[in-house]
């Protein structure tokens, strides 16, 4: 019985754990859905509160920037992308935070 009292135990912290984890004011970048798109997808993010300044950049394979999305607020937010000024092709969106990139993806786009 101790034994699984002790299994318990350990189950319970690594899940507390992990919720903190989550829980942390990291910026965070998801992928876009659908993708690959057609006419158009949408990208969640996560900018923390501390943040200064937050911006969604999105370039093509050469690094040309094609879209941005200046002055994103605060917290949890959805930027929607229609795809009318895109050709088919392979496209990275960057979410840039206090003038950093902290993270990048990429999108393809197929009409």
């Amino acid at each position: 019985m101790n034994a699984f009292d002790e299994s318990l135990s350990k189950c319970c912290t690594q899940a507390e754990d992990h919720h903190k984890v989550h829980e942390s004011d990291a910026p965070r970048l998801e992928q876009n859905v659908p993708n690959p798109f057609g006419h158009s997808t949408y990208i969640k993010f996560y900018i923390p509160k501390a943040s200064k300044s937050a911006k969604l950049m999105i370039t093509d394979e050469r690094g040309s920037v094609v879209m941005e999305f200046d002055q994103l607020e605060k917290g949890f937010g959805t930027v929607n992308i229609q795809s009318s000024s895109f050709a088919s092709g392979t496209y990275y969106y960057s979410l840039v935070i206090d003038d950093r990139k902290v993270e990048t993806k990429s999108m393809i786009f197929n009409y």
